[in-house]
């Protein structure tokens, strides 16, 4: 799966669907979908066919996989959403936590050793799967490091993974 300029490849054909905006995009594997998002719009491809379909929620600025969920960052405040388990297209009612220890708005997310991280403009908050309903996500040590970030670029945001996983391994 490609994204070049608005459209979405698979393969060497060109999908039905548009990626509407300009913005650069994050993709994640969730084993049975690709999942696109780029600050706007969302979009989940199934795996070997061109069904590209669209979550319930949209406005995503990061997207990142865990344990059956598909984790997505709100791309206009402190709201992580997570979808149904295997289900990366159905966010339920319930499904969402305000990350807010520490104000700022979020700048990525990703999975790293088991744990979801969430980066933003000040802090960087670390949550674990407590297995509880609606949002299955619970505060983990340290919790919070007050060390964030401001770029989106991935290259940024994995460097910046790095040393807070050194600073959280100490």
């Amino acid at each position: 799966i490609t994204v070049q300029g608005t459209t979405i490849w698979n393969g060497l054909v060109p999908g039905t669907v548009a990626m509407p905006g300009t913005d650069p995009c994050r993709m994640v594997f969730t084993g049975t979908h690709t999942v696109i998002v780029d600050g706007t719009n969302a979009r989940a491809i199934a795996s070997g066919s061109d069904v590209v379909t669209t979550p319930n929620i949209e406005g995503f600025v990061d997207v990142t996989y865990q344990d059956g969920y598909t984790i997505y960052a709100d791309a206009l405040s402190q709201v992580v959403y997570v979808s149904n388990l295997d289900d990366p297209v159905t966010i339920g009612a319930l499904n969402f936590t305000t990350v807010d220890a520490h104000p700022g708005r979020i700048v990525g997310i990703a999975s790293v050793n088991r744990e979801l991280v969430v980066i933003k403009t000040n802090t960087v908050e670390y949550y674990y799967n407590a297995g509880v309903g609606g949002f299955p996500f619970a505060r983990s040590t340290p919790g919070l490091v007050e060390q964030g970030s401001r770029p989106t670029d991935s290259r940024t945001l994995a460097f910046l993974l790095r040393g807070v996983n050194a600073i959280h391994e100490h």
